[in-house]
């Protein structure tokens, strides 16, 4: 849907582009990933090592929504620790 509604936008200048996180500590996970098993488990499917935080997911919106990413339209940008390239999800880890 957002390929088609950036395609059919794009004559106006109109960008539309969206953002695929995958572990992103929050909230609603932080009591899951504060648990040792998890937190492992967690860590074996993140080729960089670490649990997303929120800004990590903001910096790219910024990006995004700026005129540096003015050519940019009608994609998806992975902010996931390299989660994507390795073929799989953390589904129910965090």
């Amino acid at each position: 849907m957002m390929k088609s509604v950036a395609q059919e936008v794009a004559p106006y200048r109109i960008r539309v582009n969206s953002i695929a996180p995958e572990a992103i500590l929050t909230p609603i996970n932080t009591t899951a990933c504060d648990t040792p098993e998890v937190y492992e488990a967690l860590m074996e499917l993140i080729p960089y090592k670490r649990i997303g935080e929120p800004e990590d997911i903001g910096r790219p919106a910024v990006w995004l929504a700026s005129d540096y990413a003015d050519y940019v339209n009608g994609t998806s940008l992975f902010v996931d620790g390299g989660i994507s390239g390795s073929g799989v999800g953390y589904g129910d880890k965090c």
